[in-house]
């Protein structure tokens, strides 16, 4: 048996080095060319993967000339969302099958990528995630796991195992571990929740997550890691404790864990319970909102503006990706342009499903805040259409029948699963000449959608303020833009689920006949008391005078992370 052959397929001979790095160059520079340097696994090809994850900060133009002085590095800008979660495109761009993750501040013990290839060459089908242990400054062995304590508002504390002192140096099996270095295959990451944002709470819920996936967490003894934790400058990113407190709910929820330590140790640090019943309420509100149930949720900002100048809810605007560049076409190319946009980006995420919301107002947040995610788990649909209550009053005010009067911009949401988006990505042109000649022939995205996706199984949630929310149910496909309500006042809400059957049909859609079905009660979250400061002297805006979740506190880590991005 030849090397080649020993080594299994010519993709297990390769090593792609991920960073994501936020506004770090100079780190990221010595990172690289250290493993260019330093770093030879003979007969191994090591290509790079950076994520810039603040591509309109002030060091990504010196970032992103790398990729031209250095061929195997792809830069990748990436700003739909900030925080460690990220590490999930450096995987969605990986180009080889052993990945090797890296902060940008890490240096290598020496041979470490060869003793990395050597050991998935052993194990090519690996499950498993591969770390090593971490050094100190003076590089001798700081920690080779986690313990599952709470330490600085985040859980794992450093620990030591004997065992990388043995003469062996054979990998054994640990709990948990930092993850400024790991590596696994490609084919079984298992992803992040799409929901986690800000500085995330990776440690433990990965290892959670590879576990249950069939998979061990090893350290190596000859994978030593050396972290820069110092920050002379301070830290560049958004690092808050709602966010960490919020994620720690999210991905606990994910793996089984029991929160009841998050709010104990929260509330420890805080030292004020008002203080930190406050954050852990917000935390657990945003956690819950009932848009969680979709993977992705994208702002399509029609109106020449970028989303952040829009004024969604604290409640909603945590979880809205942006969609970066805008067109300078006319509204209906820019409109399409960035729907294509937002299902390609979906798609290559790996969403199952993708909602869709509008510039933000009182009556669609309202709506939004109010959706009963339970409908979605229980019926099988391909697209949702979530009304505003504005858009339906406005139709009933014309008494217009026309699906075309019905713009996208009126809805408070358009949620597609990822079949369909596939499906309608067949049709939408990939560039912008495209997408203009595209709208020359349709005149519209909505006038496409509505002749081209005629055939649907209807099941539509009403919200009466009278009789309360039912569902209610068609036999006949209308068209998307083309529903039928019974029941409803003129700024109530109603939410249809349409189930894609054919995306061809030919012939018009007939009448719709409704039937009344069993009540369905959306959830929402209790009230929350809106304060008006905080110890640390932070402002907060009056009480709302709607029924709307009001805006979170803004507050710091009292405290510096114990482990850093």
């Amino acid at each position: 048996m030849d090397e080649e052959e020993s080594h299994g397929s010519d993709t297990a001979r390769r090593i792609c080095v991920g960073i994501a790095t936020y506004d770090d160059f100079d780190a990221t520079w010595f990172t690289i060319q250290a493993i260019r340097l330093y770093q030879h696994a003979p007969g191994v090809m090591i290509s790079f993967v950076v994520v810039d994850n603040h591509p309109e900060g002030p060091e990504s133009a010196a970032l992103r000339k790398l990729e031209l002085s250095i061929p195997e590095l792809t830069y990748v800008p990436f700003s739909a969302f900030s925080g460690t979660a990220v590490v999930d495109v450096v995987f969605q761009h990986a180009d080889a099958e052993v990945v090797c993750c890296l902060d940008s501040h890490v240096a290598l013990a020496p041979n470490a990528l060869a003793v990395m290839n050597d050991w998935f060459a052993d194990h090519p089908r690996s499950l498993d995630l591969l770390q090593g242990p971490l050094l100190n400054e003076d590089l001798t062995v700081a920690s080779t796991h986690l313990q599952r304590c709470w330490g600085s508002g985040m859980f794992g504390t450093w620990a030591t195992d004997e065992r990388v002192y043995s003469a062996d140096r054979e990998p054994f099996e640990i709990d948990m571990q930092g993850l400024g270095f790991f590596a696994c295959l490609k084919s079984t990451w298992p992803k992040l929740n799409p929901r986690l944002r800000g500085f995330s709470v990776n440690e433990g819920y990965l290892h959670e997550k590879i576990r249950k996936g069939g998979g061990r967490v090893l350290c190596h003894p000859a994978l030593g890691w050396l972290h820069r934790f110092a920050r002379p400058r301070g830290i560049p990113y958004p690092n808050s404790l709602l966010d960490r407190a919020r994620n720690y709910y999210i991905a606990w929820r994910e793996i089984g864990w029991d929160p009841v330590s998050i709010d104990r140790h929260f509330t420890d640090l805080l030292g004020d319970e008002a203080e930190a019943a406050t954050l852990l309420s917000f935390a657990r509100h945003q956690a819950n909102n009932p848009t969680g149930f979709f993977d992705g949720v994208v702002c399509l900002a029609r109106d020449g503006r970028d989303c952040g100048a829009h004024h969604h809810p604290a409640s909603l605007s945590w979880r809205i990706e942006k969609l970066g560049e805008r067109a300078e076409e006319l509204a209906e190319v820019e409109t399409t342009w960035l729907f294509a946009s937002a299902l390609r980006y979906s798609v290559g995420r790996g969403y199952r499903h993708l909602l869709i919301v509008g510039a933000g107002s009182g009556t669609s947040d309202d709506v939004l805040n109010r959706l009963d995610p339970s409908v979605l788990e229980r019926e099988r649909w391909d697209l949702c259409v979530v009304h505003s209550g504005e858009d339906i009053a406005t139709s009933e005010r014309s008494g217009s029948k026309s699906s075309a009067e019905l713009k996208l911009s009126a809805l408070a949401g358009l949620a597609i699963t990822r079949r369909a988006m596939l499906e309608i990505l067949e049709d939408l042109p990939a560039g912008r000449d495209g997408i203009t000649a595209f709208i020359a022939h349709w005149g519209s995205l909505e006038r496409y959608l509505a002749s081209t996706l005629t055939n649907f199984q209807v099941v539509t949630l009403a919200v009466d303020e009278l009789d309360g929310p039912a569902p209610i149910t068609a036999t006949h496909p209308p068209s998307i833009f083309r529903i039928q309500t019974i029941g409803m006042a003129a700024a109530s809400a109603a939410i249809v689920v349409l189930t894609l059957t054919s995306c061809r049909s030919e012939t018009p859609s007939p009448t719709p006949s409704f039937s009344r079905g069993g009540d369905v009660i959306p959830t929402m979250p209790p009230p929350l008391v809106e304060p008006t400061s905080n110890h640390r002297g932070i402002d907060l805006p009056p009480a709302a005078t709607t029924t709307r979740p009001p805006a979170p506190p803004s507050l710091s880590p009292s405290v510096s992370p114990h482990r850093s991005r």
